[in-house]
């Protein structure tokens, strides 16, 4: 489950685009079934409104693994619908870190499954700077840092992918780390030439 950065896109106003959830079968032994119900522009609060989540709570069973990641949207402090306050404990129900322990860890849990959280992929930043937003650690908290604390806290594996992004990007320089995320450039003209 997770945002955009993780969802598969059927739309063709960019070039075609894929969060790295799509590419997880490509990296597992055949026979493993990869469900992904990430939906762009979700947050770890608005998701448990969406039909993704019941079919989550419906599919869930023992033995399987969930790959958590949100954060991008969490970040939305204007709105209310998909904000989560990073800067609270997790046992804070307006918390970043309650959202995903008892919408995600606890149920993956109760159902014999394997709960994993992921840290959210870095934005693009043109200057390389992934000390702030671009890196997730905002006003309202470190969502990163939320999600490895809520890990450590009790006793659930973590993939932070902010580290690995953020180390890539710097690698890379912004010419081409941008690359990695849709942008307007990208856009198809009227006649379907990019």
């Amino acid at each position: 489950v997770g945002d955009s950065t993780v969802c598969a896109f059927t739309d063709a106003y960019y070039y075609p685009r894929y969060g790295y959830g799509t590419q997880l079968p490509e990296y597992l032994t055949d026979g493993i079934n990869v469900v992904n119900l990430a939906l762009s522009g979700r947050s770890s609060k608005s998701f448990t409104t969406e039909e993704n989540y019941q079919t989550l709570l419906a599919g869930l069973k023992a033995g399987d693994y969930l790959l958590i990641s949100f954060g991008h949207n969490d970040q939305k402090a204007d709105d209310a619908a998909r904000f989560t306050d990073a800067s609270k404990d997790h046992t804070d129900p307006t918390s970043f870190g309650y959202h995903l322990y008892e919408y995600y860890v606890k149920v993956a849990q109760e159902k014999g499954a394997t709960p994993i959280l992921v840290t959210p992929i870095v934005r693009a930043d043109s200057d390389d700077d992934y000390t702030g937003n671009e890196g997730h650690n905002t006003a309202t908290g470190d969502y990163r840092q939320a999600i490895l604390d809520l890990a450590a806290a009790k006793g659930v594996a973590v993939i932070d992918m902010t580290t690995i992004t953020r180390e890539q990007y710097e690698a890379l320089g912004y010419d081409e780390a941008v690359k990695y995320h849709a942008v307007t450039k990208g856009k198809y003209d009227t006649d379907g030439t990019t």
